[in-house]
């Protein structure tokens, strides 16, 4: 089912051993390695736009009877971003903010980014001298078929402190 990513990217993502000539006759299976793979395969797919992919495996039976791993992934729709609205945002210009940050109109939708953005922020304000500023986000889809999404960043910036004297 992927069709996002092709197989050679998804096999990077995995520590499960396929049988080779340099290594033992046989691959190592390891449930615990292949839950790891598929929550890699889905932490991939969330990063690009994909919050509802699940990922799952199976082992059949090869021709010379040899177990393969088949992994099936339901990629679930491209979910991108319709707006986001940056609320709060005083001392420090909006459109500054709107370069500091990587989630854009547009762009696929990714718990990860809007993490990474909040951590510029932050950073942002705290070098501006803004020691409790916090950052809240939230999001919420704007379509019946889930394919957009509004997302908001609420500031509250707090006092801005200064260092008068270093001694």
């Amino acid at each position: 089912g992927n069709k996002r990513f092709d197989s050679a990217t998804l096999r990077e993502r995995m520590g499960t051993q396929v049988a080779g000539r340099m290594q033992r006759a046989h691959g190592r299976y390891s449930q615990s390695q292949v839950a790891d793979d598929l929550r890699a395969i889905e932490a991939l797919y969330q990063t690009n736009g994909y919050p509802s992919v699940k990922a799952t495996s199976e082992v059949v039976k090869g021709s010379h009877g040899e177990a393969k791993l088949l992994v099936k992934v339901d990629e679930g729709p491209l979910v991108r971003v319709r707006t986001l609205e940056i609320q709060g945002a005083q001392a420090v210009n909006e459109e500054e903010l709107r370069r500091l940050i990587n989630t854009q109109a547009g762009q696929p939708f990714s718990e990860s980014t809007i993490a990474d953005d909040r951590e510029v922020v932050l950073s942002d304000y705290f070098n501006r001298g803004f020691p409790a500023v916090q950052m809240e986000s939230s999001a919420k889809y704007a379509d019946a078929s889930h394919t957009w999404m509004d997302v908001v960043y609420e500031i509250h910036e707090g006092a801005q402190e200064f260092v008068g004297k270093v001694l």
